[in-house]
């Protein structure tokens, strides 16, 4: 997983240390550079070396990302000369489809067919917490996606080569429009709206989620959806 809080935390105090530099005396930086030369201050040489430590950190960022792009190919390979099956030009329509299936079958509030899609754990999570409630309140869950700008493998868990039944789980980062309101069963009136979306309209917005599908029994199950990256666990625990 990507972590750029370090650089972003460093980044900003080195502009807030010029900031407060170009304001400490008349005229602006220049100035207060010429004061840091007759009154000792730091501020300048402070920035002077943190530039540098900047850039490193931005390129060790930029070398780990691409090596985690080279460690998520190397397992898909391993598992493509096993089978052809687990090309993404392969898996990316299956998982299309299970998205489809699964948004249209939680607006439809159809439990048994979700428990099928879902692993035991996320099905009873999602269903105590939402399906169930919203039963008992009369209202459903208008969700379908409109149309998929882009799905891409994110993260990738092997458990063991020799078994492609089980074990493997696969985490997408999905771009996609969607539609995604609750509405009340008798009057059809928005009680609730994700994200930006206004009470009273019907639009869908553009939507990024990262999706984990993990193999039991030679079948494909969603284990979480997350909306952001720090909200992923499930293949972490693995």
């Amino acid at each position: 997983m990507k972590n750029k809080t370090p650089i972003l935390i460093l980044a900003a105090f080195v502009f807030a240390f010029a900031a407060e530099s170009a304001l400490a005396a008349p005229g602006g930086f220049s100035s207060s550079f010429k004061h840091a030369r007759s009154s000792g201050s730091v501020a300048p040489f402070v920035i002077i070396l943190a530039v540098p430590v900047i850039i490193i950190l931005f390129i060790c960022e930029f070398c780990n990302s691409s090596s985690q792009k080279s460690d998520l190919q190397q397992q898909f390979d391993c598992l493509i000369a096993k089978s052809n099956d687990f090309e993404w030009t392969n898996l990316q329509p299956v998982f299309e489809q299970l998205m489809h299936e699964i948004y249209r079958y939680w607006q439809e509030m159809n439990k048994e067919a979700l428990s099928k899609r879902m692993t035991n754990d996320y099905f009873h999570q999602q269903n105590e917490r939402f399906l169930t409630p919203w039963q008992k309140e009369g209202v459903m869950n208008i969700c379908r996606i409109e149309s998929i700008t882009s799905l891409q493998p994110y993260a990738i868990h092997v458990a063991d080569l020799n078994d492609l039944k089980d074990g493997i789980t696969v985490t997408a980062s999905l771009n996609a429009m969607i539609k995604d309101y609750v509405v009340d069963k008798e009057t059809g009136k928005i009680t609730k709206a994700s994200g930006q979306l206004k009470k009273g309209t019907e639009y869908a917005k553009k939507s990024s989620s990262y999706w984990t599908f993990t193999r039991i029994d030679g079948e494909w199950k969603l284990a979480e959806i997350a909306y952001r990256e720090t909200d992923i666990q499930y293949i972490h625990t693995l």
